[in-house]
């Protein structure tokens, strides 16, 4: 994934890891299974949405075992300095780690999920109000440092736009929270792949999404890029120009207006 490979390239160890959900294994048991299938099992699933919570805290567990089974990363993990981030489906598992409280199936009242250990919370066009058990109460008792991301062409499963995306901003409690809206980007934009496609013919029905073969790709991956590494840098670097770039209105200028960066 291109934006996990830019990350790591600026010293970040990056651990992805595969739940037993996701399309890709579910696949290599039943070859016929959809997107559209995927999701709409997921959005009424409760034990799935705490394995993924689960397996997230799991693997933060295991932070030693891995690093003795993977030299290459042995000595370069600070278990004191854990982000949590993720796109769409992985966007509300980051939001569970986060403290986001939802009504499980079935149930009456909100429950979390929070691992305490995260200092900072990613969220690439993540869910809002009315979906996978999230209310307008869920995001309140979110007090560390969390970054929604959304684009403009962005769209849910549900049908839901952008600002119904922000909405674990818009709900959280003021103190290091930042709500970003990125000018055509749109759900997959935040992978980074259409970005490596580049324009050309067929881009349109790769995409997927009317009108993205007209945009630049390659420059709303990179308002991604950089907005994302500097809050991954503010608050797991403790980089004080990170932190200030991304209260100022720098990034907006840069992107030429490209980017609306919101912030409390």
């Amino acid at each position: 994934m291109p934006l996990i490979r830019f990350w790591a390239s600026h010293g970040y160890v990056v651990l992805a890891p595969t739940h037993a959900d996701s399309i890709a294994l579910r696949r290599e048991k039943e070859p016929d299974v959809t997107m559209g299938g995927t999701l709409r099992k997921a959005m009424a699933d409760g034990e799935e949405w705490k394995n993924r919570a689960r397996d997230v805290s799991f693997v933060i567990n295991s932070l030693g075992e891995i690093q003795e089974q993977v030299p290459a990363v042995k000595g370069k993990v600070d278990a004191k300095r854990l982000g949590v981030g993720g796109h769409s489906y992985g966007a509300y598992t980051s939001q569970l780690l986060a403290g986001a409280r939802v009504i499980m199936p079935g149930a009456l009242e909100a429950s979390s999920l929070a691992d305490e250990r995260p200092r900072a919370f990613l969220l690439l066009s993540p869910q809002g109000r009315g979906q996978l058990g999230l209310t307008a109460n869920s995001w309140a008792k979110i007090a560390r440092p969390m970054m929604v991301m959304t684009g403009s062409r962005d769209r849910g499963a549900t049908g839901q736009g952008p600002e119904q995306k922000l909405e674990p901003f818009k709900f959280a409690p003021a103190g290091d929270k930042y709500g970003v809206l990125i000018q055509d980007a749109y759900h997959m934009s935040f992978l980074g792949r259409p970005a490596e496609l580049g324009p050309g013919p067929g881009l349109l029905s790769a995409l997927t999404s009317p009108g993205i073969a007209e945009t630049d790709q390659a420059a709303v991956f990179n308002c991604i890029k950089v907005a994302t590494i500097a809050f991954w840098d503010a608050y797991l670097k403790d980089d004080a120009k990170a932190k200030a770039y991304l209260q100022s209105d720098a990034l907006p200028a840069w992107s030429k207006g490209a980017v609306r960066l919101d912030r409390k």
